[in-house]
């Protein structure tokens, strides 16, 4: 055990998940497993940690870990129309705090999506928002909060940004979402920021189509460009395999990696080249995802300019070449997804004004553009004065 303590602590995950089987073929313990299963998901092996997951549950079948893991894994990998027994069957177990957590993203996530009642999602939100209300000071000033786990503090704080993106979103809502669709599908798959153009109609290559969201929290440009480390990639991949052919989808991933405190500009402040960032990330998530888009149009919608909000955080020196990276972040991924034979949708362009500032025009919140914003892009409306929601 001292010997698998120190291959995690120095994360040489190769030789940690070897020690995780050489232990359990000498001993089973699901604790064991159930941490090994982490390390798997962690590290991009996803498919072997939902096995190890229906082995630990051979053994113990009402391990309450394993199950949550287990339907958790299904939510990941499943269409959002699927997610309303699994829900309802993690809502009916006694779950941790971490899982609460999880457990209300999701819900929420399904609710806006499936187009249940406004006063339904009010319900919800309300439920969340007690939850979270004992760290309610932390959460506001993002910092970690005292005797929670950094896990935890993660989810508390992505919990939040989804009920406020859902409550403003429940909020403006015009009826398209719970329109029975009468167009063809546009998918649109990728990171929270999908959520908002849920229900629009778009025009699609010169054709009317209604966009059904696919959400996978917390996505990266940086997770899809190294599938093998990290499980986004994953579940993007096992989520397009149930989108049917032809239908056209749209990814939305890389704003994550454009914010002022994680992603690409932390490495830049330590003194490492932008170019060589950019190149790693945009152009490999590219060259990674386009062998499973045969037979189908596909676009990127890209990153949006930054909020005044977020660009103020930084030190006033750093505003202008914070927003250059953006700008140059939206090039470079451009020109893979143009390369690739894919539409880059470029809400950069769209949403800046003279100095690289989102425009406060095209904004829901801080983070997410108002749901209107991808269908004025694509139809080239780039009449900023207009303020339909």
């Amino acid at each position: 055990m001292n010997i698998l303590q120190q291959h995690l602590a120095s994360k040489n995950w190769d030789a940690a998940l070897a020690c995780y089987d050489n232990l359990l073929k000498t001993h089973w313990d699901s604790n064991l497993a159930m941490s090994q299963t982490n390390v798997l998901i962690n590290t991009g092996k996803v498919q072997q940690a939902f096995n190890l997951l229906e082995t630990i549950l051979t053994h113990d079948p009402t391990n309450t870990d394993a199950l949550f893991s287990r339907d958790f894994y299904n939510l990941f990998t499943s269409p959002t129309a699927a997610w309303e027994p699994l829900l309802r069957t993690i809502g009916n177990r006694k779950l941790n705090l971490l899982q609460q957590l999880l457990f209300l993203q999701f819900r929420l996530i399904y609710m806006w999506v499936s187009g249940k009642p406004t006063d339904d999602i009010h319900a919800v939100c309300d439920i969340a928002d007690t939850l979270l209300r004992p760290w309610s000071g932390d959460i506001i000033a993002r910092r970690q909060p005292a005797n929670v786990s950094a896990m935890v503090a993660g989810n508390m704080f992505s919990l939040a940004s989804f009920l406020s993106t859902i409550r403003a979103l429940n909020f403006i809502q015009d009826g398209n979402r719970q329109r029975k669709p009468q167009y063809p599908a546009l998918v649109m798959m990728g990171d929270s920021h999908v959520l908002a153009p849920h229900g629009k109609l778009v025009m699609w290559e010169g054709t009317l189509h209604q966009v059904q969201s696919e959400v996978i929290t917390g996505i990266k440009a940086w997770h899809v460009a190294q599938p093998s480390r990290y499980q986004y990639a994953q579940y993007l991949f096992a989520r397009i395999r149930h989108i049917p052919t032809p239908t056209p989808i749209v990814f939305s991933f890389g704003e994550i990696d454009c914010r002022y405190n994680q992603g690409i500009w932390p490495h830049i402040r330590k003194g490492q080249r932008i170019s060589n960032i950019l190149q790693n990330t945009f152009p490999p998530a590219i060259t990674t995802l386009a062998p499973h888009l045969q037979d189908r149009s596909w676009g990127v919608a890209g990153i949006p300019a930054p909020h005044i909000d977020e660009v103020i955080k930084l030190p006033q020196p750093e505003w202008e070449s914070f927003g250059a990276m953006v700008a140059a972040a939206n090039t470079c991924y451009q020109q893979a997804v143009t390369s690739a034979g894919g539409t880059y949708v470029n809400l950069y362009a769209f949403t800046a004004d003279e100095v690289g500032i989102r425009t406060p025009e095209w904004d829901l919140d801080r983070i997410h553009l108002k749901p209107a914003t991808l269908g004025c892009a694509l139809e080239g409306q780039a009449t900023t004065s207009q303020t339909t929601a």
